[in-house]
């Protein structure tokens, strides 16, 4: 038995190789906001 039950997710930080690829595919297929929070970090 998991005693952390998650009911809700606030953010995910992934590091990729190419933004651009993931950017497109994050917020232009799948539709997940996109917010650029720092230089080179999105």
């Amino acid at each position: 038995m998991n005693p952390i039950h998650v009911t809700k997710l606030d953010h995910v930080v992934l590091r990729v190789a190419d933004i651009k690829q993931s950017i497109h595919f994050y917020r232009d297929i799948l539709g997940c906001p996109e917010k650029r929070i720092s230089d080179g970090l999105y």
